[in-house]
């Protein structure tokens, strides 16, 4: 199996601010992923509280028009990643003036970058389409600059007569979203008839905590005739993590005052590092301090001080001036999101069977107003 690694779109700058970026794939071969780069630049005081899942409203990957064959939203898109693989996207944050943040999108159409079995037949279509909605917030100090959105583009492709047996494409799509309401259930129906490696639930509200917004999650079949699984969300996120193990660590270089807060998108959080990136000053005895104050769901909320410990007369001063500080963040898992998942050992005949079952429904139980709740499946298809 010959691998090719092509790189059709490198450094491509967006003119608008606001758009959707296109980009035609070959007609022809085995694709096994796509990798996606963004880039932005913060505006010229700061790029303070944004991030590139701020720049990236969603990505999709579209068949003759209308059929989708992935489409998620950069943070959902984060959290399968770190779910199914363990670890975090590559990623950039940086606050700072003008620095240029970055992350970066694996699209795979396999269990894997390389899968020899599942891939993409980019034959079976008359036309296959990557397309990216963004719209950053242009501004100096909380945003970025105009015109700096900037794509790379990278295929892992083999021609098809020397791929694998094909056994199917792996699609990830999403399928519903809604704002949680304060109780009752919401229900929908999961309308695929090929087999399913993975239901995705995401529900994120900022500053609130896991299991807040949704209580239980249920997956049904037929109205209620049994249930394939049954779990409040605390449990249902204990079992993603004994199926896959991921404790997720970020990263950020902020550009912070006292009372500054950061909005992590981590959950149940072990760990967080600060470290003030300015020097002792020796001459008049002091330095900067920096804690995390309080921590609330997602949310951190920084004590950042000027400290002087000149002999008598030692002062600790609210910072009210912008230091940079080097924050690592770790959580119990990726958070806010958990998979049903049919993986198993990970062959077709692993995944759930619907041809086997009547109607397919999840069933969310809601606790809380106000989260971004988003339900993805993954199946198999073949082409």
């Amino acid at each position: 199996m010959t691998l090719q690694v092509r790189h059709p779109v490198n450094g491509a700058v967006q003119a608008s601010n606001a758009a959707t970026f296109r980009e035609s794939l070959p007609d022809n071969g085995a694709l096994h992923s796509i990798i996606v780069k963004v880039n932005a630049t913060n505006g010229s005081t700061a790029g303070r509280g944004v991030d590139i899942t701020d720049v990236v409203d969603e990505i999709r990957v579209m068949a003759d028009g209308t059929k989708q064959l992935f489409v998620l939203t950069p943070l959902e898109f984060e959290k399968w990643y770190e779910t199914q693989n363990g670890k975090a996207l590559q990623a950039d944050r940086d606050e700072a003036a003008d620095a240029v943040q970055e992350m970066v999108f694996p699209i795979m159409f396999g269990r894997e970058l390389i899968d020899e079995n599942m891939y993409l037949r980019l034959g079976a279509f008359n036309s296959v389409e990557l397309q990216i909605d963004f719209s950053p917030t242009i501004a100096a100090d909380a945003g970025f600059a105009t015109g700096t959105v900037t794509f790379d583009v990278v295929l892992l492709i083999t021609p098809e007569a020397e791929a694998g047996q094909y056994l199917g494409t792996l699609t990830t799509v999403e399928f519903r979203n809604f704002t949680s309401a304060a109780s009752g259930d919401a229900v929908d129906e999961i309308d695929t008839r090929n087999p399913i490696r993975a239901i995705g639930i995401f529900a994120y509200e900022a500053a609130i905590a896991d299991g807040v917004d949704l209580t239980r999650v249920r997956l049904r079949v037929n109205s209620g005739e049994f249930n394939l699984l049954d779990l409040d969300w605390d449990d249902f996120i204990i079992y993603n993590r004994e199926l896959f193990g991921a404790e997720v660590e970020h990263f950020w270089n902020l550009f912070i005052q006292n009372n500054d807060t950061l909005d992590t998108h981590i959950g149940e959080i072990l760990n967080v590092a600060l470290q003030a990136q300015t020097a002792v000053d020796t001459s008049d005895d002091s330095f900067q301090r920096t804690v995390p104050d309080t921590i609330a769901g997602d949310r951190l909320t920084f004590d950042s001080g000027d400290v002087d410990i000149t002999a008598a007369s030692e002062t600790i001063t609210a910072n009210a001036a912008d230091v940079l500080v080097f924050c690592r963040v770790m959580g119990m898992s990726p958070s806010h999101f958990g998979l049903i998942s049919f993986i198993g050992n990970d062959t077709p005949e692993d995944y759930l069977d619907r041809s086997q079952i009547g109607k397919l429904e999840t069933v969310l139980t809601q606790g809380g107003a106000g989260a971004d709740v988003r339900l993805a499946v993954q199946e198999l298809q073949r082409f």
